[in-house]
């Protein structure tokens, strides 16, 4: 869709798949606003067309489509989602509680609610976990619900009182902050796909997991973990949305937390194994491979994604 229509830019991508995902009713409406070819000032001209103007055709597209059904507690717990992302349940009671939205008990029944019956929130387990539900972070399905109620919602309000120029300008940063968990989400899935398909440089033996082992993520968090039993290879990634923030800085910590998994009782299960550490962007420079590459990291990103899986 994205060849068929000439959207070329990796960051334009992942700005659209942040909010859009994959779904073809919204193409069509982003292709009928006729924002898909613009080549300048994408973001906001995109958020413009199908959120905030009076014929936008998206802005009432979250109430009626995905929360029409939910009342109330429902709606306060997936706010706290979308506004904290992958969160583990000890956050999301102590910020419920806050809100004043009710007792514990209910905010069981209601998370259950929307993992088992409505399928809106999924909850995520660090690998070799099990079904622990001490190390579960729980963060909503849908790429577009998390995008309205983190970001979009509260400034098409705002833009009713106010010039929209404001609301659209912090609706654009929140998204930029949105856009990291999604960017991550996204190479899980790309790097799935191309598994499934026999192409690409990793065969997969099991869905890809992150790991963390601490709530508030002070001790050991790493994005990715990939495994190939049949080889003996594990491959540890780091997901930035701007491959710059590939810093010296954060190479170190990403190396550091690798090791303190490896001595882990879970990372223990890897001894013996190949060790690969991968980092994924929307887009690298040649200059950036070339110095990061010498240090032996493996780098990839959406444009690879394309050429493997498309051709």
């Amino acid at each position: 869709m994205f060849e068929a229509h000439e959207v070329e830019g990796a960051r334009h991508w992942l700005f659209l798949w942040e909010i859009f995902e994959g779904v073809p009713k919204f193409y069509r409406d982003c292709f009928d606003q006729g924002v898909l070819s613009l080549k300048e000032d994408y973001r906001q001209s995109t958020l413009l067309s199908l959120f905030f103007e009076g014929s936008s055709p998206l802005r009432d597209e979250a109430t009626n489509s995905f929360l029409r059904e939910l009342r109330g507690r429902y709606d306060s717990v997936l706010k706290i989602l979308a506004n904290r992302g992958p969160c583990f349940y000890s956050d999301l009671k102590s910020e419920y509680g806050r809100a004043g939205s009710g007792s514990e008990k209910q905010l069981g029944g209601y998370l259950s609610t929307l993992v088992d019956k409505y399928q809106m929130v999924e909850k995520l387990q660090p690998i070799f976990a099990g079904k622990s539900p001490r190390k579960s972070r729980y963060v909503i399905t849908d790429n577009f619900l998390s995008a309205w109620l983190n970001a979009i919602s509260r400034n098409v309000k705002m833009a009713r009182v106010r010039p929209v120029s404001k609301p659209l300008d912090r609706t654009d940063t929140m998204l930029a902050v949105h856009e990291g968990y999604a960017f991550e989400k996204m190479i899980h899935r790309l790097t799935q796909e191309a598994s499934q398909k026999g192409v690409g440089d990793f065969e997969l033996t099991d869905i890809i997991h992150g790991y963390w082992n601490k709530a508030d993520g002070s001790d050991i968090e790493i994005d990715s973990v990939a495994s190939n039993e049949d080889a003996r290879i594990v491959r540890f990634g780091s997901c930035k949305r701007d491959a710059a923030a590939h810093t010296a800085k954060s190479l170190k910590k990403f190396k550091t937390h690798v090791t303190q998994f490896l001595r882990t009782k879970e990372g223990k299960r890897f001894t013996g194994w190949k060790i690969e550490t991968a980092l994924y962007s929307p887009e690298f420079t040649a200059k950036q491979i070339k110095s990061l590459e010498a240090k032996d990291y493996v780098c990839l990103d959406l444009l690879d994604f394309r050429r493997v899986l498309f051709g």
